[in-house]
């Protein structure tokens, strides 16, 4: 039945990428792990406002209309929630957004990137990604049957040897070079695994070539609340040339650290919306209703308090800041090398350094321990009851990759002091 199964499946489904994701979550799970820093979901309790607001909407009457809760919910999304978002984004786009034709509302952001893909795109597009980048981006353009290329962001040491995700910088004339024969760019600001965030001046540049190429960009801002540094989040979007030719992909999940409720929506020029809309109606990928309208609820709490002290989205920044000094301070003491972020969920660290123990091999895809940091993540789990993931799932091009882990700091405060200890030995590896 297999080998029928295998026969019939598309290829332009089954793309042959390596996926470590599920070998990771079945190790989180397993009893040698006592911390996972793998993924980027908090295990902090969701804020009073959000938990409010999921009750709210299910106590109210309106939610059960069978118009919209037994019938099917509007395919670009519930129109409150996106007019909402409209009132929520303007601002910051520096258009008055209209929620009718230039937002859509999908089952996670994940998904929305996977409707903006599968309408923009076309067999042999090329399709330019700043390396590194979440390795998912890759998988989504192979399915749509484009082809991904790669500009890589070559690190830049400063000079007290202190890295931080802004020496993460692109290489202009390559950059510029591949832009030429792109079809799309998808922008990732803050970077999922870096932390890097693109500043104004990068943004113009970057802008100005997708204006003067004709490239469409995607730009992933999932993170664009959770900026830790000084650096200040900046929307390409609101560029001169760039509304009508950019869809920005957004979060409720990873806004507001509800990561399971899975909502995310794209903004941008009507005329890329309609496109991903026909395909969101087509494979039916709006949220529940309950689900939008309490995501709703939360917009407008945040709109009505989003320059006070009760801003939800300025306290949990607030919190996310402290986690990212607590894991930035554990590394820093137990003497390891990392990247300090100015944005994300995730710190990079650098084993280069580093020697890792013995490790039984037996049972293990032999081509894949013999990756440094793939063999450092197994030896951490089994040696330190620690799991991280192995940063060369992000890379592609660079000879860096298998240096560099990835952590996540999003849990909570005991959580990451728990660590410390099992850093401390890590340091020793040498």
């Amino acid at each position: 039945m297999s080998n029928l199964a295998d026969s019939l499946a598309a290829d332009r489904v089954l793309t042959g990428e390596e996926d470590l994701w599920p070998f990771f979550g079945a190790m989180a799970k397993s009893e040698q792990v006592k911390v996972a820093l793998t993924s980027g979901f908090s295990d902090d309790p969701a804020d009073d406002v959000i938990k409010d607001a999921f009750l709210t909407t299910v106590e109210d009457p309106e939610t059960f209309r069978v118009s919209e809760s037994s019938g099917f919910p509007d395919g670009s999304g519930c129109p409150g929630l996106r007019t909402a978002l409209a009132e929520f984004y303007s601002p910051g786009m520096g258009r008055l957004i209209d929620p009718a034709a230039e937002i859509l509302i999908g089952t996670g952001a994940g998904d929305v990137l996977h409707l903006c893909g599968t309408a923009l795109l076309g067999t042999g597009d090329r399709v330019l990604l700043m390396d590194p980048y979440f390795d998912k981006y890759r998988r989504m353009i192979l399915k749509t049957g484009a082809a991904p290329v790669y500009s890589s962001l070559r690190t830049k040491r400063s000079p007290d040897g202190v890295m931080t995700s802004a020496d993460f910088q692109l290489d202009w004339e390559d950059f510029a070079g591949k832009m030429k024969r792109s079809r799309m760019l998808i922008l990732n600001t803050p970077n999922n695994p870096t932390g890097k965030v693109f500043s104004i001046e990068e943004l113009r540049r970057i802008a100005s070539l997708c204006v003067e190429h004709d490239v469409l960009c995607v730009t992933d801002e999932v993170y664009e609340f959770a900026t830790v540094g000084e650096s200040e989040h900046h929307k390409i979007a609101a560029l001169p040339g760039m509304w009508d030719r950019c869809l920005t992909v957004g979060s409720a999940g990873k806004a507001f650290e509800i990561t399971g409720f899975k909502v995310g929506w794209a903004v941008g020029g009507s005329g890329l919306v309609r496109r991903a809309a026909e395909v969101a109606r087509i494979v039916e990928l709006s949220p529940s209703v309950v689900t939008q309208r309490a995501v709703e609820r939360i917009i407008r709490y945040e709109l009505a308090n989003r320059d006070s002290p009760r801003s939800l989205l300025g306290k949990l920044n607030l919190r996310l800041r402290r986690k990212r000094d607590i894991m930035c301070g554990i590394l820093r003491g137990c003497g390891l090398d990392y990247v300090e972020p100015e944005g994300g969920w995730f710190v990079m660290v650098n084993i280069e350094r580093l020697v890792p123990p013995e490790l039984d091999t037996n049972g293990y895809d032999k081509t894949l321990v013999s990756r440094k940091d793939i063999h450092f993540a197994i030896a951490m789990a089994y040696r330190l009851g620690l799991l991280v993931f192995p940063g060369s799932m992000f890379f592609r091009n660079s000879e860096e990759a298998t240096n560099w882990l990835r952590i996540s700091f999003v849990k909570n405060s005991a959580t990451l002091q728990r660590t410390y200890d099992m850093f401390s030995v890590l340091s020793k590896w040498v």
